[in-house]
């Protein structure tokens, strides 16, 4: 079977979703329809590899081209090229990983489509919930729901809006958009860091997260704060912060780190902290837990489906900076059972984050829309 995939060439999430194919024979060609400067390292090592992957040098090269020129054109050029590459690699099956770039895209591609394959249509993150709010991408997002034969999302959230906006497409099992990870199974070790995810843009709001945090001082004691994937207001925030403190606050921009690398990052973390306007499940809180640390996470995400508030962890409102470090301080100061909650969040990972489990899921999405042609 012949898989079309649209999507960031550049992302984590998208490579982890075709990890999860190595020992199967499917083929898949990716379409990179965001504004990416390099392709993401696992995606270019699996096509040099194997004659199963393959991205094509024009949508290496010129992917970010094609993404401005389209802030103009209204999706059509990238539209035509996707367009193209469907007639040329005559895939069974097309399928749209993240609904702004990838999927409006991909919506112009079948207006040029006399034959057309069938079309997944993934949400990633909190597009849905956060774009569904203005008409203008509602109704882009509405014209992409009615020609999908399939939709999917990682949050239950997700699956209700959207059929609020569109149906007629067929409904594939819930799933974590990078698929599974195993939990945690060494040695418990030293948990000294309280782990800041760094994004500060329009959704992410680190640096007052980090301020928040900070300010409880010395009752932190040995803790370190620790912030990754970081853009440039938070490296210069935290460089200033810990200036005018004293405290030892570790950053590491975005990209430095592996995946492996941020994995045993959390693996030494007390707690990890999200702090956004909007997100899906939150992916880095997920693998938080299975590596043990508590999450203390805004429920603007749809953190509720996985934690229990107060219980395996801690949900609060964006801003509610007297809820999060409340949340610190009940961890900290040993009002709340981390070792309970970490058990807990350990059997939770293992029965709905399991690699093995999720990916038998993601190979029956193909399966399914198949064995309905």
């Amino acid at each position: 079977m012949r898989i079309l995939l649209v999507g960031m060439a550049d992302s984590i999430h998208l490579s982890r979703w075709i990890s999860q194919f190595d020992s199967s024979d499917l083929i898949f060609e990716v379409v990179s329809a965001s504004p990416h400067r390099r392709v993401q390292k696992g995606i270019s090592e699996r096509a040099r590899k194997t004659n199963r992957l393959s991205i094509t040098w024009f949508s290496r090269v010129f992917s970010l081209p094609m993404w401005i020129a389209d802030r103009f054109l209204s999706d059509w050029v990238r539209g035509a090229y996707i367009a193209w590459r469907i007639r040329r690699f005559n895939p069974e099956i097309v399928h749209v990983h993240e609904l702004q770039n990838a999927g409006y895209a991909t919506r112009r591609a079948f207006q040029l489509l006399k034959k057309k394959p069938k079309l997944i249509v993934t949400n990633y993150g909190s597009e849905i919930v956060w774009f569904s709010k203005f008409p203008k991408h509602k109704a882009k997002i509405k014209a992409l729901l009615d020609i999908a034969d399939g939709f999917s999302a990682e949050c239950k959230r997700d699956y209700n809006l959207a059929a609020q906006i569109s149906s007629g497409y067929q409904t594939l099992p819930l799933m974590p958009v990078a698929g599974g990870l195993a939990k945690f199974n060494g040695p418990e070790v030293v948990r000294d860091k309280i782990t800041i995810k760094g994004y500060e843009n329009h959704w992410g709001k680190a640096i007052v997260a980090l301020e928040t945090v900070a300010d409880l001082g010395a009752k932190l004691g040995n803790l370190e704060i620790v912030l990754y994937s970081c853009n440039a207001p938070v490296l210069r925030a935290a460089k200033k912060l810990s200036k005018s403190t004293g405290m030892k606050i570790t950053t590491y921009k975005k990209g430095a780190l592996s995946h492996n690398q941020v994995m045993e990052l959390f693996q030494s973390s007390l707690i990890y902290v999200g702090h956004s306007l909007s997100d899906g499940i939150s992916t880095s809180m997920v693998e938080a837990m299975a590596m043990g640390a508590i999450p203390v996470q805004t429920n603007t995400s749809c953190a509720q489906e996985w934690v229990v508030d107060k219980k395996t962890g801690f949900i609060f409102t964006p801003n509610d900076l007297d809820a999060l470090r409340g949340a610190v301080l009940d961890v900290i100061e040993g009002r709340f059972d981390s070792e309970a909650a970490r058990a807990e969040n350990y059997a939770v990972i293992d029965s709905r984050y399991n690699p093995e489990k999720l990916s038998l899921i993601a190979a029956g999405y193909y399966q399914s829309l198949t064995a309905t042609a």
